[in-house]
């Protein structure tokens, strides 16, 4: 799975967010991290997709759908030995629980907000058009670039490596029959 990463406005992303086509991020919230927890953030986004999310919601509510999502994938992740961000949504009870088997579990009161923004559908988007024409994306300078893409590239390849050897921490073990 290749998802293409752009910088995004901390007025629409905090943090990350995928719309299922696209990573972006906030590069001020990406530099506060380790990258252990950039790792996180990068593999969370790509499990949103990967677990197909944008498409199950159905009737359900959306913030207490993306609650449930994240509590699903968060366990996933930290049990392979990622380090999970500060903020982010983390219950042991929900650890081998889709998000569907999630989701009546939460308390409809509960407010809790993702740590990242999930914007694959109507109720939650970063803006009209590609983003580029509304003004959303904003501009850094050519050391945060190169600082940015160094962080990524290093997480990249970390992650890339083991798909060498036809295992990923994130994917099932084939067995030899």
């Amino acid at each position: 799975m290749r998802l293409p990463m752009e910088e995004a406005n901390p007025d629409w992303c905090p943090a990350t967010a995928t719309d299922a086509k696209k990573f972006y991020f906030n590069p001020e919230f990406i530099d506060q991290l380790s990258l252990d927890e950039t790792q996180f953030m990068l593999a969370h986004e790509a499990l949103h997709c990967a677990l197909s999310h944008f498409s199950r919601r159905q009737h359900r509510s959306k913030l207490h759908w993306d609650m449930a999502c994240d509590y699903a994938i968060n366990p996933l992740l930290v049990e392979d030995g990622l380090k999970a961000p500060p903020g982010s949504l983390f219950l042991p009870q929900f650890k081998g629980m889709t998000a569907e088997e999630i989701y009546p579990c939460l308390d409809q009161k509960d407010d809790q907000t993702p740590l990242d923004n999930h914007v694959y559908d109507q109720d939650n988007s970063k803006g009209s058009g590609s983003g580029k024409q509304s003004g959303i994306f904003r501009q850094t300078t050519n050391r945060q670039r190169r600082t940015m893409r160094a962080k990524i590239t290093r997480i990249s390849r970390a992650v890339q490596a083991p798909l060498q050897h036809n295992h990923h921490p994130l994917l099932p073990m084939k067995r030899k029959l």
